[in-house]
């Protein structure tokens, strides 16, 4: 959370909206006045900050001046008695988020930050995306754990169109590593001296997406004051990666499909086509074509992203693979934690090999980081692992043999009894399933399931 910077010479405002904001864990700072708050804002550097238009040193407006001088990336939020239409005016050419009159809805502020924070949570992640983009060595490839001959001709498959500029489409279910793969296919591709860029479209607001995908030029909407590059244009000579295609707004499924089909766009506010070269992967647990014919999916992006399709199995189908895939992960984590693991004892692999892992490989491996953190041996036991306390998955003879009507029947009893279990409490309904926190809401959202009918 990015602390919040309150500045008001009314006490009982600094209290209300401080006991406000700490009832949602925001770090809370605090100034009666502007010269208190501009040494506070030096000092700590906040980047979101609810300032009053009247203090009784100086005018609010002159200290959001002084503030987006100092560090541009501030957000500020203008509150007041005093509305004056030219105030406003004012304080958002100076560069204020919003401007508010007192008395201000304390839910419609609360909304306020909350964006301001996700914004600058995918700043963050953008700004990390081009200050960490690295080549990839040829000699560097992605471990690929396997023995089964199911994932042997998956692999074949995945080195034949690495050959190609062809776009690839990942299905399969969540922690199945299909970002794995797309990271492999890149580094096995003629590509892999240029970026990999990947992009989760269920982590960012649908009204970031198209920004971030295709940047923008000065003057696009009120906060682009320069010209900032898209992920599409970061990727160029090398590969993008869209995780959760299925999540992407209807409106820019059309312009993806453009870039797919004619690499060249458009930014927000531009007036010229930029050429682009890029391999584009996507990837989706979401079965695309009954998007597609309940009208939530474009048909000829769909049809586009189709060319070479490669569904990963889940684990359960693929069950000879998870002791060689135990160990990688006993091995890599206990090096991580400084701990003298020699393997995995043969009880505890029965119940590895015998378990039906609904959150994949992602699910493995955070089982044996837990097993690891709790071991008292130099070995995996059957106690450190823990799976024995949770019930075993059943599936019950299905309404229908339709696979993928069975899997989310599966995953919304999965879900259901993880919150019914924690009583709504969604960090441990994860944590139960061995699955983040994201991936949850992402599917209490794909299945309409409300936390809120879980708590006790």
């Amino acid at each position: 959370m990015y602390p919040i910077l309150i500045v008001d010479d009314d006490e009982s405002v600094r209290s209300f909206l401080t006991a406000l904001f700490e009832e949602e864990n925001y770090p809370v700072l605090c100034a009666p006045n502007g010269e208190l708050a501009w040494k506070i804002f030096t000092e700590n550097a906040p980047l979101i900050v609810i300032l009053d238009q009247r203090l009784p040193d100086m005018k609010g407006i002159d200290l959001l001046k002084k503030m987006k001088d100092y560090d541009p990336d501030t957000n500020v939020v203008i509150i007041t008695a005093y509305g004056e239409i030219k105030d406003a005016v004012k304080a958002m050419e100076y560069g204020a988020v919003n401007y508010l009159l007192k008395p201000f809805d304390a839910q419609e502020l609360r909304i306020i930050i909350k964006q301001i924070q996700q914004n600058l949570a995918i700043k963050k992640e953008r700004d990390l995306y081009r200050n960490k983009l690295q080549v990839l060595s040829r000699g560097r490839l992605t471990p690929l754990i396997y023995k089964s001959k199911r994932m042997e001709e998956i692999l074949e498959q995945v080195k034949e169109v690495a050959r190609t500029n062809s776009t690839i489409l990942l299905e399969g279910e969540s922690g199945t590593g299909k970002g794995l793969f797309a990271l492999y296919i890149h580094q096995i591709s003629n590509r892999n001296d240029g970026p990999f860029v990947d992009i989760d479209c269920t982590t960012i607001p649908e009204n970031l997406l198209e920004s971030e995908l295709f940047g923008y030029e000065p003057g696009a909407f009120t906060d682009a004051r320069k010209r900032k590059e898209g992920l599409i244009e970061l990727a160029h000579r090398g590969t993008l990666f869209l995780d959760e295609i299925s999540s992407m707004p209807i409106l820019l499924q059309g312009k993806l499909l453009k870039v797919i089909e004619e690499r060249r766009f458009r930014k927000l506010g531009g007036k010229k086509e930029i050429n682009v070269d890029v391999r584009i992967i996507v990837a989706t647990n979401t079965n695309l074509e009954e998007l597609v014919n309940k009208g939530i999916f474009r048909k000829d992006l769909f049809f586009r992203i189709n060319t070479f399709p490669i569904r990963l199995p889940p684990l359960r189908e693929r069950k000879e693979d998870i002791p060689l895939l135990a160990e990688h992960f006993a091995k890599e984590i206990a090096k991580e934690y400084h701990k003298s693991i020699e393997g995995i004892t043969g009880e505890a692999m029965e119940i590895l090999k015998n378990y039906e892992w609904p959150g994949n490989i992602r699910e493995l491996r955070n089982t044996i980081e837990k097993a690891i953190i709790i071991a008292r041996s130099n070995y995996i036991r059957p106690e450190d692992i823990g799976l024995g306390k949770y019930e075993s998955v059943k599936i019950e003879k299905p309404i229908s043999l339709n696979y993928n009507e069975a899997i989310q029947r599966l995953e919304i009893d999965l879900v259901k009894k993880a919150l019914s279990q924690t009583h709504g409490n969604q960090t441990r309904a994860a944590e139960l399933l061995g699955v983040s926190r994201n991936f949850l809401i992402r599917m209490m959202k794909k299945y309409r399931i409300n936390p809120f009918e879980f708590k006790s």
